[in-house]
């Protein structure tokens, strides 16, 4: 294997069996098939697990509003006053809009935020169903769902903004100028020239569909990224970044592959304390 060779998989001849095994790391199993709950901002968004993935219910999104949720007066996250849940409308979004935590605080502000990783209270081994529709608690742990990603970044150009956190205290982040998602089933990513601090490592997914445990479009030969990596992503045999791995808990030097995942920032075998996804409106 070359040093720009991305691994995905077993030696020739090794069982694949042997990407599931991580004793050594305190880590959500790669084995366990959990199912989030559909829950009220009262109940826990912990997921509950079960052997029987393919008759679980979707998860959903669930929302506590932080902040003002004025239909009248919000469309994106421009001109909040500040970070929080708020509903914002877009064209085509249903009626009353959809609820989106607006980051007003990172670069002037005005992010929708759509994913965010801070500890393990949420599984995201989650099927393309669920990816599609989204799943976690707004406030907390979350992904806001890829046909909704669709949706709002085909109005206008969006920029794409990542922020990571290591286990030291040590911040990073990449921006791209350009991020959309292409239409179902295949959410196809496309994003543009990169800047930042974190190095970049997006551009090597750029045109992949996103993968899951039962929709694979990844190019890798032999198996699914989604199921080796533990989580759904736009892989291309199989990445350079993955922030929807397992959470391992105490984080830092760990398993090869696994994990929160930006190798230009970190490399292969570091998983990230924090990570957050989020887009900006650049232009109408």
């Amino acid at each position: 294997m070359g040093d720009g060779d991305v691994y995905c998989g077993p030696e020739e001849g090794e069982d694949l069996r042997i990407l599931s095994l991580y004793g050594d790391v305190s880590s959500e199993t790669a084995t366990t098939r959990p199912t989030p709950r559909v829950t009220t901002p009262q109940e826990t968004t912990t997921p509950q697990t079960t052997t029987t993935p393919q008759t679980t219910t979707t998860p959903q999104i669930t929302t506590t509003p932080t902040a003002t949720t004025d239909a009248s007066a919000s469309y994106y996250c421009t001109n909040k006053p500040a970070s929080g849940v708020y509903t914002i409308h877009y064209e085509g979004s249903a009626v009353g809009g959809v609820q989106v935590y607006c980051d007003m605080d990172t670069d002037s502000g005005g992010w929708i935020v759509f994913q965010r990783r801070t500890d393990a209270s949420l599984n995201f081994y989650q099927n393309h169903q669920s990816y599609a529709d989204g799943f976690g608690d707004i406030n907390g742990n979350f992904w806001l769902g890829n046909q909704l990603l669709h949706d709002v970044t085909s109005t206008g150009q969006w920029q794409l903004r990542v922020d990571m956190t290591d286990w030291v205290g040590g911040v990073a982040y990449a921006q791209y100028d350009v991020f959309s998602i292409g239409a179902s089933p295949g959410f196809r990513l496309n994003v543009g020239q990169y800047s930042g601090t974190a190095g970049d490592s997006m551009t090597h997914h750029n045109n992949f569909g996103f993968t899951t445990m039962d929709y694979d479009s990844d190019g890798a030969t032999g198996g699914n990224c989604a199921i080796w990596l533990n989580g759904g992503w736009w892989y291309n045999a199989c990445h350079r970044c993955a922030l929807n791995g397992n959470y391992l808990i105490g984080g830092g030097v760990t398993q090869r592959d696994q994990g929160l995942q930006w190798v230009a920032w970190k490399g292969f075998e570091y998983s990230l304390k924090e990570t957050e996804m989020k887009i900006r409106l650049l232009s109408s």
